[in-house]
């Protein structure tokens, strides 16, 4: 188990230097979306410990005024009380799918990339607890499933 995550980190963008804006997809999204500044957010690339580790992902409910019905990672808009990505990442995987930040490990993140619909995604990879319970708040996520890290 442990050599997957030693396989992980070259990937990723150590903790102590979050990646800053713009993202990696900025040009192409500048021309979509002009030069409005975009807001920021971070989702959780959470990869679910146990012998054969999985990624968590979500399916949004068809009623969402954005991004409705799309596979997603647990994520969205930060708060003015969030203090980085990393808590903006904790705090919306609890809203959106309860799962325990105390069971939610961050080892990095990835590069920031921009969206259509206006914002700054941070993604921040995470190891979760293999015992970790996660229940969709429905009036966000209509299911929530995991796909072995194998299959990326």
């Amino acid at each position: 188990m442990e050599r997957i995550w030693h396989a992980l980190e070259p990937a990723l963008l150590p903790l102590a230097t979050p990646p800053q804006p713009p993202g990696w997809n900025h040009a192409p999204m500048s021309e979509l979306l002009g030069t409005a500044e975009r807001r920021p957010a971070a989702v959780l690339v959470g990869v679910r410990e146990g012998v054969d580790p999985r990624v968590l992902l979500t399916v949004r409910t068809a009623h969402l005024p954005s991004h409705a019905g799309q596979v997603a990672f647990p994520g969205g808009g930060s708060d003015p009380d969030d203090r980085d990505a990393i808590a903006t990442a904790l705090r919306e995987s609890e809203e959106e799918i309860g799962l325990d930040p105390r069971l939610v490990s961050p080892l990095g993140f990835l590069d920031m990339f921009e969206t259509i619909s206006g914002y700054c995604v941070t993604p921040v990879v995470a190891r979760v607890a293999e015992h970790a319970t996660v229940v969709p708040a429905p009036d966000e996520v209509a299911e929530v499933f995991e796909v072995p890290l194998a299959f990326f």
